[in-house]
């Protein structure tokens, strides 16, 4: 304070309360911490901070009578109460803080203090990816630390699980699927039918699949079932693009096709009256043409044959087989034979 003194301006005092208010009042430099404030009734309090040049916060709140507007004095504090006021407080808060713990540790390079759940200072390791983490300047530099990629980072960014979904590239149908809420709504979105349309509910814990329940556009190549395993057997390049088994019968017998390429063909080979030691020779037909000349069974299933003395079956084409002999006597009825031809389709 330049003067011991400061009376200029009014000031107002309001009892029970620490705001003192100047009117034309320049407290600002000529007012300090400490310096005592004398109101109209004689009394007293202290200056605790000068807050601008009309208001001062007091130590105390004010034990006089209210006064508005009034003369006030205040009284110059000297330099060394002054001072050792202030030593006195510093030292007193030093006391109550952190730094007195502070003080208790033994530096080490590389560590970090911390406050342990009893208040109590002490060190933890902190390696140089940890320092560099917490000197990063937002969150994106933090991520960078922590090795994220841009991508990664953009992912984190995104607002909700959708935008998320974006990012990673998901299709509309696979985020509908997610986002169905239960599995029977997850079946519908993949198009497979509801668990009724079974019959049962118990065929699907018990591994049964019915038909009811498979797609009847389901082609062969895809899966086969029930009601393909029978067929039409195709192939493309030696690999099977139809069904496993395909049986049928003509005029020429019957046949069983697979799809591995083995064909089997049956037919009742039938021969007419012979003369004796005549040389008969027949062509009859498979049901199924072969990719190669099958091999032949023959069997005969009456007992005329017994006439045949010198003869044999055999396959003559892809699409026939011959019966030759020589009978020993006149066969004076027919003669019948089984054939059986074993061979490759493809």
């Amino acid at each position: 304070m330049a003067v011991p003194i400061y009376s200029v301006g009014t000031a107002t005092l309001t009892a029970g309360s620490n705001a003192m208010v100047g009117q034309g009042t320049l407290w600002v430099g000529n007012v300090r911490p400490y310096d005592m404030v004398i109101g109209q009734g004689g009394s007293v309090d202290l200056v605790l901070s000068v807050v601008d040049n009309t208001h001062i916060t007091l130590l105390f709140n004010w034990g006089g009578t209210t006064q508005t507007a009034q003369a006030y004095r205040i009284l110059y504090t000297a330099d060394d109460p002054f001072t050792q006021t202030l030593v006195r407080q510093v030292m007193q808060s030093l006391a109550a803080s952190a730094l007195v713990a502070l003080g208790g540790l033994t530096a080490a390079a590389r560590q970090g203090v911390y406050f342990d759940a009893t208040s109590t200072a002490a060190l933890f390791d902190l390696s140089d990816a940890g320092r560099a983490l917490l000197a990063a300047a937002d969150a994106d530099g933090q991520l960078s630390e922590l090795g994220f990629s841009a991508f990664m980072k953009g992912m984190i960014d995104d607002a909700d699980a959708a935008t998320a979904l974006d990012t990673l590239g998901f299709s509309d149908f696979i985020k509908t699927l997610i986002g169905d809420a239960d599995a029977a709504t997850a079946r519908g979105t993949l198009g497979l039918a509801a668990v009724a349309a079974s019959g049962s509910a118990s065929d699907l814990g018990s591994g049964t699949l019915p038909n009811a329940r498979v797609s009847a556009t389901l082609t062969a190549d895809k899966a086969f079932r029930q009601g393909n395993i029978l067929g039409t057997v195709t192939q493309f390049g030696g690999v099977p693009t139809g069904a496993v088994i395909e049986a049928d019968s003509n005029s020429n017998g019957d046949y069983v096709r697979f799809a591995d390429g083995t064909q089997i063909c049956r037919r009742t080979l039938v021969t007419v009256n012979t003369t004796a030691n005549t040389y008969f020779t027949k062509t009859e037909f498979f049901a199924a043409s072969f990719a190669a000349t099958p091999h032949c069974v023959i069997s005969p299933i009456n007992t005329n044959t017994a006439a045949v003395t010198a003869g044999w079956w055999r396959a003559n084409t892809i699409n026939s087989a011959a019966i030759e002999f020589v009978a020993s006597a006149n066969a004076i009825s027919t003669n019948t034979f089984n054939c059986v031809a074993v061979g490759r389709w493809f």
